[in-house]
């Protein structure tokens, strides 16, 4: 983890002097190519501006993904750094799921829309009220004796349930997570792991083995959390 903490300086530098404004090279690009597909259209049968347009085409392509990255990645450490610490950006994007899960209108058997506010909270209420204290049969007690009609695990596959985990496995789990998932408290998100994982791969496989086995994490894992201050609630 402490290795990790030392990566974060060199690959900020990496992206100053490597990568840089994603957002301003992504709107060059989209320039270069309207202006390449307006020459083109000015002169169709022209091999040079044919050639150009489909250069700058490949250009937009790799900075459009660049960009869609970066904001991707972008919205995910803003809710990190903002929304769950009772904000007023966490109370924005609060209101904004209220709105859009807001149910003001419904369409009765007969296909009539009810839009009335009165006449749409009297039918969820009717509703809700016609199966609130009632039993349902998915409810009910499941009778261990059904289990023995159908298939049972023997012997050999329950073993196969309790045996440590492999190197194979860990690696598997890891790669199973989505790319553009929420990235941790280090900004590290599992993109970042697939990407190296020919260099750093077995460091996390001896971490996360050593936790099954030992059942503790590594110290140096709080090197990568940044904690949280206590608010003033004295204002």
């Amino acid at each position: 983890m402490v290795k990790l903490k030392r990566l974060t300086h060199v690959l900020r530098k990496f992206n100053k002097w490597e990568i840089g404004d994603v957002e301003h090279k992504f709107q060059v690009a989209k320039e270069s190519y309207n202006h390449a597909q307006y020459q083109l259209q000015q002169d169709p049968h022209s091999a040079e501006f044919q050639a150009e347009e489909q250069k700058a085409f490949v250009n937009l392509v790799q900075h459009s993904r660049f960009y869609d990255s970066y904001l991707r990645q972008r919205s995910k450490v803003n809710w990190l750094k903002f929304g769950d610490d009772n904000t007023t950006y966490f109370h924005a994007c609060l209101k904004q799921r209220k709105e859009s899960n807001r149910i003001t209108s419904f369409v009765t058997d007969t296909r009539q829309i009810i839009e009335k506010y009165e006449d749409v909270v009297a039918h969820f209420l009717h509703h809700f009220r016609s199966i609130l204290g009632s039993q349902s049969k998915t409810s009910s007690p499941i009778q261990k004796e059904c289990f023995m009609h159908g298939n049972i695990l023997s012997l050999e596959q329950q073993l196969v349930l309790i045996k440590p985990f492999s190197k194979k496995d860990v690696k598997n789990a890891m790669f199973s997570i989505g790319s553009i998932k929420s990235p941790g408290p280090d900004g590290y998100g599992s993109g970042f792991f697939k990407a190296v994982w020919n260099e750093i791969g077995g460091h996390i496989l001896d971490a996360i083995l050593g936790f099954f086995q030992q059942g503790s994490l590594p110290k140096g894992l709080n090197n990568a959390v940044t904690p949280r201050l206590p608010r003033d609630t004295r204002r």
